[in-house]
């Protein structure tokens, strides 16, 4: 049964949205069709059985683990081919070692911002890969979305209580893991409702005080603009008007009166309006 969404009320918090980060949102579906020779994680079952409850602590576990993080330290644009091989070539066979990748992927592309679209689209080669453990499939795209969404709702809502000592690094890591979500919904990772309540989740925490908020709603517009004004019009367009009013509003500072004027002159000098 296909989920529908009613957008009758502001989000709240992100874990509202978690009915949608589900493997019926019909782009995963239209992705298993085209790419239907993926049957596991190398188009074959595992060679044996394992649980990753009693083996996360030896050596094999250890050594892919090694093996993944040492091809994603030296991946690049120059090398992506090779090393996506080589990646895809790691004899990746229980939760554990998946997880541990999943992890690693999504560390370096949320403090490595510079290659975030890079980390999106090694992860695109991915969606369907799975590893199976006691009869049941275990998604890559699964544990990477719900790592995605469990950490966008830990720092919007940990930052407005930490100390100004800590605030930098966590907003730091919000920016990251926004830039990355945006990145996989221009991969169709992440559907087009799911963007837009992020969107109305930053706008409910939209004062003076919350300065991150505007360098995260404009990050991902700017991320995603594109994309989200030719996939979803009537979404962008209302998000298009909301950056029109926090520019206009009494409390905001200078900086990100600036901020948000830069990134509504991105939309008009791309034409995004035009070509939606």
């Amino acid at each position: 049964m296909e989920a529908t969404i009613k957008y009758v009320y502001p989000v709240k918090h992100l874990l509202e949205l978690a009915p949608y980060f589900t493997d019926q949102y019909e782009g995963i579906d239209k992705y298993k069709q085209k790419n239907p020779v993926h049957q596991g994680w190398r188009n074959s079952e595992p060679k044996f059985k394992v649980s990753w409850l009693l083996q996360e602590d030896t050596d094999l576990n250890s050594n892919i683990v090694s093996q993944v993080q040492k091809i994603l330290n030296k991946i690049s644009e120059s090398n992506y081919t090779t090393m996506l091989s080589e990646l895809k070539n790691v004899n990746i066979t229980n939760h554990y070692q998946l997880n541990n990748m999943v992890d690693i992927i999504f560390e370096k592309a949320v403090l490595e911002m510079t290659y975030t679209s890079l980390y999106a689209k090694i992860c695109g080669e991915f969606i369907p890969y799975y590893v199976v453990e006691e009869n049941k499939k275990i998604y890559f795209r699964s544990i990477l979305v719900e790592l995605c969404k469990r950490t966008l709702s830990k720092y919007f809502n940990v930052i407005e209580k930490l100390p100004i000592d800590k605030e930098a690094s966590h907003i730091h890591r919000l920016l990251g893991c926004v830039g990355f979500t945006g990145e996989l919904f221009n991969i169709g990772l992440i559907p087009d409702e799911i963007i837009y309540k992020i969107f109305l989740l930053l706008k409910s925490k939209f004062n003076k005080e919350d300065y991150y908020v505007v360098d995260s709603f404009t990050k991902l517009y700017s991320c995603i603009g594109e994309k989200f004004f030719k996939k979803a019009p009537q979404y962008a367009n209302e998000i298009h008007e909301l950056l029109i009013e926090f520019k206009s509003a009494s409390h905001i500072t200078k900086k990100n009166k600036f901020t948000i004027i830069d990134t509504l002159n991105i939309a008009k000098k791309n034409n995004w309006f035009n070509n939606n």
